[in-house]
């Protein structure tokens, strides 16, 4: 299969429906770093690092909004025989 340019994969898979499985039972409200479930139920957001790492670490919502904004351009090879060269990935943080 020959390669697939960005522009092509992003309008072919615009129209697909987004998989994953809690679809629809939480909002996240980016304003204040919040998950509201479905149920009610609300927790304040915490990215967790831990395992094979030297020091675990917990992130808030706000931490990790104050990060650095990073950039990369990177392909993509899939084991099925095609690729998307040019990515541009962005980290989420502010842009500093």
């Amino acid at each position: 299969m020959s390669s697939i340019s960005s522009s092509l994969l992003g309008a072919s898979i615009k129209g697909l429906p987004v998989r994953t499985v809690e679809k629809g039972k939480f909002k996240f409200d980016t304003g204040r770093g919040v998950i509201e479930w479905q149920e009610g139920k609300k927790q304040e957001y915490r990215l967790l690092a831990d395992g094979m790492v030297k020091e675990p670490k917990s992130f808030s919502y706000a931490e990790i909004s104050s990060f650095p904004r990073i950039e990369q351009v990177s392909d993509l090879h899939c084991v099925e025989g095609w690729s998307v060269n040019g990515l541009k990935w962005a980290a989420s943080g502010s842009r500093k």
